[in-house]
């Protein structure tokens, strides 16, 4: 079982380290389109909602369009926490102390969906979701090295 948990949180880590950098690419993209334009999510929030040229239905669909930007702007940096937190909880659990791995491993899940709020969380993100919440839950089922059988952890080196 330890094995898994490592695997799985070495694979939503990755995952979560790959969304993230994709994020953050679009995060740089729009800064910089961001300067030529002289104007920042905010204002372009600000600008969107005081034009009375839009429609309701175009005024609504473009703010939740600059919403999701700014929250996945402030989000990346909790993907890229995530993948270091989710090899730590993986390489805990391996050592037995599956509790401590499990917390890090579910606190990996957390973060960003915190930021993000539940109902924006993207496609991309949703398989390290998955396998980050199954390793935490797999995790906090490791027992630890004093209750593991005699000879157990010779045979695990």
């Amino acid at each position: 079982m330890r094995i898994a948990v490592l695997v799985l949180a070495i694979l939503g880590g990755l995952i979560s380290g790959g969304v993230g950098s994709l994020w953050m690419l679009e995060a740089a993209a729009t800064k910089v389109a961001q300067v030529a334009a002289a104007t920042t999510v905010d204002e372009a929030i600000r600008i969107v909602r005081a034009d009375p040229l839009r429609t309701p239905a175009d005024r609504n669909r473009l703010l939740v369009e600059l919403d999701g930007l700014r929250r996945r702007n402030k989000a990346y940096l909790f993907l890229f926490v995530g993948l270091a937190l989710s090899i730590v909880g993986g390489v805990l659990a391996m050592m037995h102390r599956g509790k401590s791995g499990g917390a890090l491993l579910l606190a990996a899940v957390a973060g960003p969906i915190i930021v993000l709020g539940p109902e924006t969380v993207n496609v991309l993100f949703l398989p390290a979701v998955v396998l980050l919440s199954i390793a935490g839950l797999l995790a906090l089922c490791v027992r630890g090295a004093a209750h593991a059988p005699d000879g157990a952890l010779a045979a695990d080196l």
